[in-house]
């Protein structure tokens, strides 16, 4: 599974993939048809409308190559990047997907995490004892 976070791949195996939350894909195309902006951080990215994909599991988000070009992305149509988002926040966030376990990265300001956490629809509740009342 591939997905791009401010220009930065991330990729893992899908297997790995146990905490499915049903509201992440989906947001990213509302927020795509809503704001009628490009949640990519290349130029000439794919309109990401979906209409053929299931939009119900983060799982499904993918691209078909690693190295997909800027100068290609607008012919892919799996190519999925998000901008403006902390890729800090991101590892933390799919590490919790992966191990059911959410913790603060040491590295970011609290408040700034909670909103990472809302952008992706994660309750404060899900976060590990250790981290709950830092």
């Amino acid at each position: 599974m591939k997905i791009f976070v401010s220009g930065k791949l991330f990729e893992f195996e899908e297997a790995t993939v146990k905490w499915r939350p049903e509201h992440v894909l989906a947001k990213l195309c509302k927020k795509q048809l809503e704001q009628k902006q490009d949640v990519s951080a290349y130029p000439n990215a794919v309109d990401i409308t979906l209409p053929n994909r299931p939009s119900n599991d983060l799982g499904l988000i993918r691209s078909p190559d690693a190295e997909i070009e800027a100068s290609t992305a607008a012919t892919r149509s799996e190519h999925i990047t998000v901008h403006g988002r902390s890729t800090d926040a991101f590892k933390a966030i799919m590490t919790y997907y992966q191990t059911g376990r959410l913790h603060i990265p040491l590295c970011m300001c609290i408040g700034a995490f909670k909103d990472e956490m809302d952008y992706w629809g994660i309750s404060t509740s899900e976060l590990t004892e250790c981290c709950l009342y830092k």
